[in-house]
């Protein structure tokens, strides 16, 4: 099942691809819906490698939801359009396919995030629930963008 939400960001989009590929991004704006623990490796590097993480994911701040892959891909397509895919899989969806697409919209970015999800039984339930992650985390990167960046 596919899930699409976009957003208009006030900022350029080299500023907001710099931010993309923070792991502090990562926690910010899922907060307080997800929290992913890192497992493998045990920290989280400042900024994203093209490579897999292993994460424990907490919705909630207390409700325990298995294990994700996060498989962190980049793409610099030139002209200020930019793709992150993180190619998940995790105890409970198979696939969680997550590309974020920027690209200059004015004197800003026009953000993106489509999600793949195969969860078996429960995919309609996850897609739900994603669409519900994805626009709270496009609220928090509109205040997050407003403040100046500032976490």
């Amino acid at each position: 099942m596919k899930v699409s939400v976009s957003t208009y960001l006030d900022a350029p989009p080299e500023r907001v691809w710099q931010e993309v590929r923070t792991t502090r991004l990562l926690q910010h704006v899922n907060h307080p819906l997800v929290k992913f623990i890192p497992k493998d490796p045990p920290d989280w590097p400042a900024e994203w490698e093209e490579k897999d993480y292993l994460a424990k994911m907490v919705l909630f701040g207390f409700l325990p939801f298995g294990d994700q892959v996060l498989g962190v891909r980049f793409d610099d397509l030139g002209d200020g359009n930019y793709r992150l895919r993180d190619e998940g899989h995790g105890d409970v969806a198979d696939v969680w396919d997550h590309v974020i697409r920027l690209k200059p919209d004015g004197e800003g970015t026009h953000y993106t995030d489509e999600i793949t999800v195969e969860a078996g039984w429960m995919t309609p339930i996850v897609a739900v629930f994603s669409w519900v992650l994805y626009h709270h985390r496009q609220r928090k990167w509109r205040k997050l963008v407003k403040s100046g960046f500032t976490y």
